[in-house]
Order: C-alpha cells, then structure tokens, then sequence
C-alpha cells in the first residue's frame, strides 16, 4: 500500500493526480488516454473545494461520505457511483469508518458542462465493470478497460448530435426521469411537458441522450437498485416489483446487461 501522500512516480505513470493528505492511492493504471485507481479516504476527512480537473466516475465500495457541489449535497454509500464534471468544486466530508472507493479518470476534454452527480446512469453500470476489470488485472483486462472508458466517454460526452447546446426542454426531460423513476410517463406525456412533438422528441433523446427515453428510464432503475442491493437486505424480488420489474428473473436479465453480474452476485462483492 502507497503512503497518505500516494506514489508520485505511480500516479504519473498511471495518469492518476498525486493524493493528497488524507487520501491512499492504493494501486493505479492508465486504460488508454483514461487512468483507473483504487483509493482510501481516512475516516473523518474533510475536502474543501477539490478540483477534479477531468471528468471522473467513483464507486464507492466500502464506508460513506457526504458531498456537496453547486448543485446540492448527496450522501454517498457503499454502491453509490458519482460522476463529477472537470469544472465542479466539489467540497466532502468521510465518515467514521472511512472509504474504499474506485475510479475512472477519463480522458482530457470529455464531459465538459455542467453534469456533475449521478451523471449518465449507464455510466454506474460501466464503473462497476471497470472496477471488476480492474480487479481480475489477467491478459485482457487492459483492453477490457480501455474499452468501458471509452464508452464511459462517449456517454459522458452528452452532444453527439449537430446543432450545439443541448435544448433546455432536452434537460427538464432528463431531469424528470432522474426524479421520478418510479412512474413510467407515456411518451405524449413527455412530450407535452416539453413543448415539442412526440417524434421529434424521441428521435432527438437517442441521438443526444444515446438511449431511447424508456431505456434511460431503465437504466436509473437499475442504478436505484444497485445502491439499494450494496446498502441494505431487501428481498431481491421486492426490489424487483418496486422499481417496476415484473419479477426478479425479470430484473435479474436487465442488470446482468448493464452489471456483468446477477444482482444477488452484486450484493455479495459489494459487501466483502
């Protein structure tokens, strides 16, 4: 294990930023132009305006910690994934027992705006893979890596379509998906709060969003439940009825897709 300070040598091979005073870098290495890293935060840490200076994704695999950015505040547990935009100041405070997190670093110049927070939600599916890559470090997890951060880029990216900025009504359906998961809207619903027609609605959500509305809505269920599998005992097939799976054979096909993993599989790594 490195120092409170980390290697310097290891995180400038690996592209990973030095640690600072209170924070282990544990192990590092680059995936392409992106650096993947597992750290600890000690227990009690407090960080006052952190400058992430690229865009990053954290799994949280052991302990808690509180953050708050522009955009709010946002406890953070065992399961959790947090991407941070490159230009948020991003203040935290680790609890008692302190963490165990895994991130990725992703190449210079991608996810530039305002996306700091849960960011994209298959970006939560594709930090856990890339922490199981990282993990198994066989023959073929550098390229395995390389690939989950490009693709972790491309749905950080957000604007993939012409046209420059994201419309705001684009953001405010984002937003409501975000924060009413539990409720499955029709598309005229969407629609009709956006002000636009229902076409032009979905065909501009898959070029800009990369997914259908209903498969982003899938996608912030599943992340629901990935949290709510790493930070409690719920019976797996009432988490399944309650973020709207027909039953856990249902959820189970879904989360392997986006998780590389069952969701009983997930629970059980998430608490060793």
């Amino acid at each position: 294990m490195l120092n409170a300070h980390g290697s310097h040598a290891e995180a400038a091979s690996s592209g990973w930023p030095a640690a600072p005073e209170g924070l282990t870098l544990i192990r590092a290495r680059r995936a392409g132009g992106a650096s993947v890293g597992l750290m600890r935060l000690d227990p009690g840490l407090e960080v006052s305006g952190y400058h992430a200076g690229r865009s990053r994704a954290d799994l949280v695999i052991e302990g808690s910690f509180r953050r708050w950015d522009h955009r709010g505040g946002l406890t953070c547990r065992a399961g959790t994934v947090v991407f941070r935009d490159p230009d948020a100041l991003v203040s935290a405070v680790v609890g008692r027992e302190g963490v165990l997190s895994f991130g990725v670093r992703l190449a210079e110049g991608v996810g530039e705006g305002d996306r700091s927070g849960p960011g994209h939600p298959a970006i939560a599916g594709l930090t856990y893979r890339s922490w199981r890559a990282f993990v198994r470090a066989d023959g073929a997890s550098a390229l395995e890596l390389e690939s989950l951060a490009a693709e972790m880029s491309w749905f950080a990216a957000g604007e993939r379509g012409s046209g420059g900025a994201p419309r705001g009504w684009l953001t405010r359906t984002v937003k409501r998906l975000d924060a009413a998961p539990e409720r499955t809207p029709t598309l005229d619903e969407l629609a009709e709060e956006a002000g636009v027609h229902f076409t032009h609605l979905a065909r501009t959500f898959r070029r800009r969003v990369g997914c259908t509305p209903g498969e982003y809505l899938r996608l912030v269920r599943l992340r629901r439940v990935a949290e709510r599998l790493a930070g409690g005992d719920e019976p797996i097939a009432s988490l399944a009825l309650a973020h709207g799976f027909a039953d856990q054979s249902h959820l189970g096909r879904h989360f392997k897709r986006v998780y590389a993993d069952t969701p009983a599989r997930f629970r059980r790594r998430m608490r060793r």
